[in-house]
């Protein structure tokens, strides 16, 4: 026999089955008070009227329930342990006696075989049956199962042992009828209700204990039941014993018995197996959709067997939906979802029609199709079979987002264009006035000049790489490992006077104002030296006169560094493009002076790395101003975020 762990099916007390014992103890108490109170004509009236459809009644609902518990363990039965399989027996054995008690009830008699005798005597078996099965039960372990077999042989049993012993019946009692007379078959009776009652509630009893050491409620509804059933076998006593009581009590309480029985045994094999699939469906779900929901692009699911849809919230972003997860019942609907958002719509119509209902498990794309939102996208499309046992169960349909790649490379590309012709400039200069100076016959001071000015266009081109060595760098792995607490005024008074006697020796004033209490900075002393560098001497550079000068304060939790000049300006459309890589300003001013077009570039990349912030304000003619706000060590104690 194969083991089995015990469910957790219910853990939790249930206070339900003793409240309805004991209405329905009251209910019939009220019952048979009321029967005793009625005058025996009124009595002998009303049963004749109306307790006997009720008694047939209440008898074929017994035999339903009864078939209902055997055809709920008997259809779940690769689910039921042994001890299930025998109690859906039983009932199956009850029903059928109970059923031939009913047929043989002398109203619905269709031969002379059936009698008021015979039925009496299959009612008595029923309640021994049932409590014999019951207590049976109890030496049955709950825990093993029977194999298919098995089941079929119990059943085999059970339906030939009924069969012998309902043929022995109807024999006997209608070949000796003398044998079973109305004095004997009442004591029959009473017999067999004192030993069902008896019977069933220490049965109960036994069946409430293993309740409370389990944990288990099921075992308490069996327990209500017998306890039911016990009180129905005694109403019949009553009724045999103390005349007036009402007959129809005892079948009514059988039936809620059975309902008891079939509520403990529906909840064990239907309803909690049921609700723990949905639970474990649900649970499955929300794990689905929450790992297509961890990826950054859309996912759109399609099932072959049911057509329908199932989108993550990366797709819903993309085509205008802020829903946690999309569905759609058919691929209808799935692409009028989508249709307007596309900018060729047919070319993913086609792919819908045509891919979705190929045979070949294989990998299918990009196709590049562009999402109208804003800002427009440009995705790839990517089509992979979902397969269940070699077999094609639906298709995954990937939306990579492109626009920021297709961008990159872009730049990269403008970039290292820029950067190769920078650098063509100064090696093409340095070739002519080598070539130039290498002439036979040049004078001497023409080629000293010459040599001069190849090595002023060498000392640019090795400012020019050094400075796309420093940008990459800074791009590759901003400088987070060094930093450490800086002071405002000794990291701007050592660069401040450096650049003062520059300053001073172009005729320049030059102003160094530093607020007192600035609280301190997290940062790379160099990198921060390196940005406030190259914004000093941009401004003594393009400063014919005037003055210029770096001024600290602080601005909330932030401390802010400005560097002005009165120099010649900037117009609107060159400060929006000052911080491209390789970009500078045409004026007079620039075109007399050196620059790379990198510096600007990297102070916005050195500022950026610190948590900070640069921007610019100028006016054409009266200046610039450069504004550097850069976190203070309050709110960032050890390194920026960012980094």
């Amino acid at each position: 026999m194969e083991r089995i762990a015990i469910d957790t099916e219910e853990t939790m007390p249930d206070r339900g089955s003793e409240r309805y014992i004991l209405l329905i103890v009251g209910f019939v108490f009220l019952l048979i008070v009321a029967a005793i109170m009625v005058p025996p004509m009124d009595k002998t009236r009303l049963k004749a009227d109306l307790m006997v459809p009720l008694h047939l009644a209440m008898e074929g609902a017994g035999v339903v329930v009864s078939m209902f518990i055997f055809s709920t363990i008997w259809h779940t039965r690769e689910k039921a342990t042994t001890w299930l399989v025998y109690v859906g027996i039983s009932f199956w054995i009850i029903g059928m006696v109970d059923a031939l008690h009913l047929l043989s009830k002398p109203m619905l008699a269709v031969s002379s075989l059936y009698s008021a005798h015979v039925s009496a005597v299959f009612g008595c078996l029923s309640r021994l049956i049932l409590a014999g099965a019951m207590l049976g039960g109890l030496f049955i372990s709950p825990l093993n199962r029977l194999s298919l077999r098995e089941s079929l042989l119990w059943l085999v049993a059970a339906a030939t042992m009924l069969s012998v012993v309902a043929l022995s019946l109807f024999t006997n009692i209608a070949h000796y009828p003398e044998q079973v007379n109305e004095e004997r078959l009442r004591g029959f009776t009473d017999a067999t209700m004192v030993t069902a009652v008896i019977g069933d509630l220490v049965t109960a009893w036994f069946y409430w204990r293993r309740g409370d050491e389990e944990r288990r409620n099921q075992w308490k509804r069996i327990a209500a039941g017998l306890i039911l059933s016990a009180l129905s076998a005694a109403v019949i006593f009553l009724e045999d014993v103390v005349p007036g009581g009402f007959f129809f009590s005892s079948h009514f309480l059988k039936v809620i018995s059975y309902a008891f029985f079939y509520q403990a045994i529906f909840i064990r094999q239907v309803k909690t197996p049921f609700e723990e699939l949905a639970r474990r469906r649900s649970e499955h779900r929300a794990r689905m959709v929450a790992m297509m929901n961890a990826s950054k692009d859309g996912i759109a699911f399609y099932t072959r067997k049911h057509g329908d849809w199932i989108c993550n919230a990366s797709f819903g972003e993309m085509f205008g939906s802020d829903e946690e997860v999309l569905t759609f019942d058919n691929t209808d609907l799935f692409y009028r979802a989508i249709q307007a958002k596309l900018d060729e719509p047919e070319k993913v119509a086609a792919l819908l029609q045509n891919e979705l209902q190929r045979e070949e498990a294989e990998r299918l794309g990009p196709w590049r199709i562009h999402v109208l939102s804003e800002p427009c996208r440009t995705v790839d499309l990517y089509l992979n079979p979902v397969e269940v046992e070699r077999n094609i169960f639906g298709w995954l349909l990937l939306f990579c987002d492109v626009t920021k790649e297709i961008e990159f490379h872009r730049l990269r590309s403008e970039y290292f264009s820029a950067a190769t012709h920078e650098i063509r400039t100064p090696l093409a200069s340095i070739d002519g006035y080598i070539e130039l100076a290498l002439e036979p016959g040049v004078p001497v001071d023409e080629r000293r000049h010459y040599l001069k000015q190849a090595k002023s266009n060498l000392s640019r081109l090795h400012q020019l790489v050094s400075n796309i060595l420093d940008l990459e760098k800074l791009q590759a792995s901003p400088p987070g490992h060094r930093f450490q607490p800086l002071d405002v005024e000794t990291l701007i008074h050592a660069i401040a006077d450096n650049y003062a006697i520059l300053a001073a020796r172009k005729g320049l004033q030059f102003q160094c104002e530093i607020a007192p209490a600035l609280p301190p900075l997290c940062g790379d002393e160099i990198r921060l030296g390196q940005a406030l560098s190259n914004l000093l001497s941009n401004a003594i550079k393009y400063t014919p006169d005037g003055c210029c000068g770096i001024h600290a304060s602080r601005q909330g939790e932030q401390v802010r560094i400005e560097v002005r000049d009165t120099g010649i300006g900037l117009s609107e459309r060159e400060m929006n493009q000052l911080f491209e890589r390789f970009y500078r300003a045409e004026n007079e001013v620039t075109r007399k002076t050196t620059g790379t077009g990198l510096g600007l570039s990297i102070v916005k990349t050195i500022v950026e790395s610190h948590g900070g912030e640069i921007t610019v304000a100028s006016q054409w003619g009266r200046g610039t101003t450069f504004v550097i706000l850069l976190p203070s060590m309050q709110r960032n104690q050890v390194e920026p975020a960012a980094l």
